[in-house]
């Protein structure tokens, strides 16, 4: 196996190049090279492939630190250069992530890291691997992913011909402000960016006004007042320059951000036997690496928003940081049961829902309808 596992600490280094969207899917796969074409296998041996991959953002950490250097360096050197993946970032490809899922669903890709909160619009079920504020720290968000995956992978191929092989973390999502923020009461009547339905629970269930912004154009919606105030990673907001205009920094753990490493059925069944037991093992220490860095990271992130001297990622932000009290995490508890559980619930049907509580709802001690 290959030596050099420790990616998780590297950081990341902005892209300077970027690749307007590319609307027709002729045009898309002209950047593609063909999958490779099978050769002859025996039991023990593997078939030769190139992948086509879409990543998430290149500026951003799991880009740089997982997702690239699995595809370009870790899965070639562990099969002898066999299989490997010819990765491009959404923010390469001019995307905004909400039309990830479907391109993937075409064939465009083979494999996506499919960012959830972006996929919700098609599949509703996928909410239950990081309902907003369920998961108040790491451990737990990897148990509610754990738990619910397995169902939720099932209804991914019955419904969508889409197979779910990893589900791993960004940091947690925290809000970046331009107004003054000292607690959870301060958000009502303000503008808030969210990028999925259980977020749009959370921020209407503080009092204020859900504004859905893609990722990309978040930082000027901010500098223009389109919002008051974004939600993202801790890491994410850092590294997309989010401190330059917000002034004040409430790491309230409304999720997780997590992202699907998803692939297209029909791409995976052509695939023989040790080709994919192969690919399925090179992804369980992959999904380790990026969860035993998160935390790490989502550390790093409060630290570098916030003027500290311990950030590693670059210069660090001047933002105000606003600790949650007791109280405010009280009143985030009573937001789940109140409006983002039962907004979930009128979201998935009733056997998605009875799965949830069965599996999510038990490592979290919240039941929908309970």
């Amino acid at each position: 196996m290959h030596d050099d596992r420790n990616h998780a600490y590297l950081k990341a280094s902005p892209r300077r190049t970027s690749v307007k969207y590319l609307s027709s899917v002729a045009a898309v796969m002209a950047i593609f090279t063909t999958l490779g074409t099978a050769i002859p296998a025996t039991a023990q041996e593997i078939q030769e492939q190139r992948f086509n991959v879409l990543g998430t953002w290149s500026s951003l950490n799991n880009y740089s630190a997982y997702e690239e250097p699995f595809w370009k360096e870790i899965l070639p050197a562990d099969t002898d250069g066999k299989l490997t993946g010819n990765i491009v970032s959404m923010s390469e490809m001019g995307l905004k992530g909400f039309e990830t899922i479907r391109l993937l669903k075409q064939g465009i890709f083979d494999f996506v890291h499919l960012t959830m909160g972006y996929a919700v619009g098609d599949e509703p079920a996928m909410e239950g691997l990081d309902l907003a504020a369920v998961s108040p720290d790491i451990e737990t968000a990897r148990a509610v992913v754990t738990s619910f995956l397995p169902a939720l992978n099932e209804r991914m191929e019955k419904n969508h011909s889409l197979k779910i092989l990893s589900a791993y973390p960004f940091e947690s999502q925290a809000l970046y402000c331009k107004h003054p923020v000292e607690s959870i009461a301060d958000l009502e009547g303000l503008k808030i960016r969210s990028y999925s339905a259980a977020l749009a629970d959370f921020v209407t269930g503080v009092g204020a006004s859900n504004v859905t912004v893609a990722f990309s154009e978040t930082l000027p919606a901010l500098e223009k007042g389109v919002v008051d105030c974004a939600l993202t990673s801790t890491m994410a907001g850092y590294q997309a320059k989010w401190h330059e205009v917000a002034t004040h920094f409430y790491p309230l753990s409304a999720g997780w951000g997590i992202v699907t490493l998803t692939v297209n059925l029909d791409s995976w069944n052509r695939l023989d036997d040790a080709t994919r037991s192969t690919l399925e093992a090179e992804i369980v220490e992959f999904d380790d690496r990026v969860w035993e860095g998160a935390a790490k990271v989502n550390a790093q992130g409060i630290l570098c928003n916030t003027g500290s001297s311990e950030c590693e990622y670059g210069e660090p932000g001047n933002m105000i940081l606003v600790e949650p009290s007791e109280e405010d995490r009280k009143r985030v508890q009573e937001i789940v049961r109140d409006n983002i559980l039962p907004g979930f619930a009128e979201r998935c049907d009733a056997e998605c829902v009875s799965i949830w509580n069965e599996t999510a709802g038990k490592v979290t001690n919240y039941e929908i309808g309970g």
